[in-house]
C-alpha cells in the first residue's frame, strides 16, 4: 500500500463522496434506492464532522430527511440492511454525533426533539414499537439471525437507542431467542443456518444447511452481539455464559472447516 499523507487521504475521501453525491455509479434497483439515501447522510455526517463543512452537513441533512419521507417504503422489512432499523440506527446514530456529552436528553438517547410548542417527540418510538411487534410476530425458529436481515441486525439498532425502555426489552427479547436457538456440541455452543433461509444455489450445494462463519449472515455477528450486551450489563451473566460457549463452538467449527 503506498503511503499517504492526511491531506492525501482527505483529497481521496472527498472525491469518493463527490461521487456517491452526483451519483457516479450504475443504476440502482428499487431495493437500493430505498436504503441508500439514510446511507448517504451518514457518510455525510462523517465528512462534516472530519472536515468541519457546512456543504457536508448540509447534504447529511437533505439526505436524512428525504430517507425519513420515504421511511414508509420500508415498513415491509425491519432488518437493518435496507430496512427500518437501518434508518433509525443512522438517525439516532447521526443524532449522538452532532450532540455533545454535556447535552444529553434526560433519557439519555439523542433522537428525542422538541416541536415548535416545546413537546417532546422521539423519532425512532415508531420503529421501535414497529420492530418489538415485528419480532414479536415472525421472527420464530425459521427465521434469519443474521446481522444483514435478522436478529443481530435488530440488536445493533437497540444497542445504539439504549438507554431507552424499548430497546432494553427489544434487547431481552433478541437474546432470548438467540439463546434459545443455540446448539449444544460438547462444551461449546453453535447455530445453524436452515436450507429454508438460503438461496437456491446454496441449497443446491448444502441441503441440510450449514454453520455460517461469516459476519454477515452467521456465527461471529451473534458472538459480538453478546460481548455487546455483556458490556451493556443487560442479561449479563447469562449472556457471557453463551459467549463463551458460542467462541468455543465457533472455533470447532473452524477447525473442522480447516481440514
Amino acid at each position: 500500500m503506498n503511503n499517504l499523507s492526511i491531506d492525501g487521504f482527505r483529497v481521496v475521501v472527498n472525491g469518493i463522496a463527490e461521487a456517491v453525491e452526483k451519483g457516479a455509479y450504475p443504476p440502482l434497483t428499487f431495493s437500493e434506492r430505498q436504503h441508500r439515501g439514510h446511507e448517504g447522510a451518514l457518510l455525510y455526517g462523517y465528512m462534516a464532522l472530519a472536515l468541519n463543512s457546512d456543504r457536508w452537513l448540509n447534504c447529511a441533512t437533505e439526505h436524512l430527511n428525504s430517507a425519513i419521507d420515504r421511511a414508509h417504503e420500508l415498513k415491509s422489512s425491519p432488518s437493518l440492511y435496507g430496512g427500518l432499523t437501518g434508518l433509525g440506527w443512522v438517525v439516532e446514530h447521526l443524532a449522538r454525533l452532532f450532540q455533545g456529552e454535556c447535552d444529553q436528553p434526560k433519557d439519555g438517547h439523542s433522537s428525542v426533539t422538541q416541536n415548535d410548542n416545546g413537546e417532546e417527540s422521539d423519532l425512532n418510538a415508531d420503529i421501535d414499537t414497529a420492530v418489538i411487534n415485528a419480532l414479536k410476530r415472525r421472527y420464530g425458529q425459521e427465521s434469519s439471525y443474521d446481522l444483514v436481515s435478522g436478529l443481530v441486525g435488530l440488536g445493533v439498532y437497540f444497542l445504539e437507542r439504549l438507554p431507552a425502555r424499548s430497546a432494553v426489552h427489544g434487547l431481552k427479547f433478541i437474546f432470548d431467542e438467540l439463546e434459545n436457538r443455540a446448539r449444544r456440541e460438547g462444551r461449546g455452543s453453535t447455530w445453524h443456518t436452515s436450507p429454508e433461509l438460503l438461496p437456491k444455489w446454496q441449497r443446491d450445494q448444502f441441503p441440510g444447511g450449514y454453520y455460517n462463519l461469516g459476519v454477515a449472515h452467521g456465527i461471529p455477528g451473534i458472538l459480538f452481539f453478546l460481548n455487546e450486551l455483556v458490556a451493556v450489563g443487560i442479561e449479563e451473566e447469562r449472556a457471557l455464559n453463551l459467549l463463551d460457549r458460542g467462541m468455543l463452538g465457533n472455533l470447532a467449527c473452524r477447525s473442522r472447516s480447516d481440514t
